[in-house]
Order: structure tokens, then C-alpha cells, then sequence
């Protein structure tokens, strides 16, 4: 009778076992801080609502609720909104908000054109902006409201300077 020689079986199994174990191991933890490390932030979210006073030509925006924004950083869209407008109205590109244009209610700007100190760091919950459009450089804002716009609405689009849409909403034109 021969003998069988069976010792080197039960090693390799058991290194094998182990690698196939450290590869998962390796496998989970990869997965695990590649979406901690490659997660974005999320954007504040925010409720903006707008009124536009056309013979004015001042855009009021009242933070209605959400988080608190930072002033510095914020991008403006305003386009028409195509359920009140038919034909072709123009779209205003997304601009920067010029900080030295917005004011607080009682006449605080958000930033002093003179010196560039921030007058109003943040936009919170309950305060009430406005600007004037008429006095915007060569009226890129492009609203010209006619008497028939009366009770039209524009689309407001706030986002953050990645581009992460923080609010949307109808802005009523008023008289």
C-alpha cells in the first residue's frame, strides 16, 4: 500500500480563504471612502419669492424660508415665464448678483462699491431684497414690461456659484 501525502492541501486553502477575504475587505472599504471623498455638498435650499413693480423697475425678493445664504457668490437667472408669455420675450443669461445693486429694506447695501467691505454677509429667513433694475448698466436685465404684462409672472432662479439651482419661482409683474 502507498502512502498519500495530503499535507500541502489544508495550507493552501487556508491562504487562499484568507486573500479572497482581504479582497473583500479591501473591496467594501474602497467603496466606502471613495463616496465619502467624492461626495459634493449639498446646496442651501431656500424658498425666494419675488415681486416685480414695472413702473418702478424694482425686483423685491423675500426669503420666505430654508437656509440662511451667503450674499457673496449667488447667481440670478430671470426669464419669462413661457405659460403668460407667448412668442419670443428674450431670456436674461444667468448673471452674478451685483452686490453693490441689492439692498436690505431699510437701505443697507450688500456690499459697498467704495471700499468692497460686505456690508450684508448672509440672507436669512424673513428679510425682505430688493433692486432696482432700471439703474442696472445698459439694462442687461432686458424686462421692459408693456401694460399688457400686468399680471404675468417672470421665472426666479437663484443658484450657487457651482451652479446648484437654491431656488425657483414666479415673480409677479405688478403695476
Amino acid at each position: 500500500m502507498e502512502k498519500v501525502y495530503e499535507n500541502a492541501v489544508s495550507p493552501v486553502v487556508g491562504v487562499m480563504l484568507m486573500l479572497v477575504v482581504v479582497i473583500i475587505i479591501a473591496a467594501l472599504v474602497s467603496a466606502f471612502s471613495g463616496n465619502l471623498v467624492g461626495s459634493d455638498s449639498k446646496p442651501p435650499q431656500a424658498t425666494i419669492q419675488g415681486r416685480f413693480s414695472a413702473s418702478a423697475g424694482i425686483l423685491q425678493m423675500f426669503h420666505a424660508g430654508g437656509d440662511t445664504l451667503p450674499t457673496e457668490g449667488l447667481f440670478m437667472q430671470i426669464t419669462t415665464n413661457d405659460e403668460d408669455f407667448t412668442g419670443y420675450r428674450g431670456t436674461i443669461q444667468p448673471i452674478m448678483i451685483n452686490r453693490s445693486m441689492v439692498y436690505t429694506v431699510s437701505g443697507k447695501q450688500w456690499l459697498n462699491p467704495s471700499n468692497g467691505i460686505v456690508n450684508v454677509p448672509s440672507w436669512r429667513p424673513g428679510e425682505t431684497m430688493w433692486t432696482n433694475i432700471t439703474s442696472v448698466e445698459n439694462s442687461f436685465w432686458g424686462i421692459y414690461a408693456k401694460p399688457e404684462d400686468i399680471g404675468k409672472s417672470l421665472i426666479l432662479e437663484i443658484s450657487n456659484k457651482n451652479g446648484k439651482l437654491i431656488s425657483k419661482s414666479k415673480v409677479l409683474i405688478e403695476p
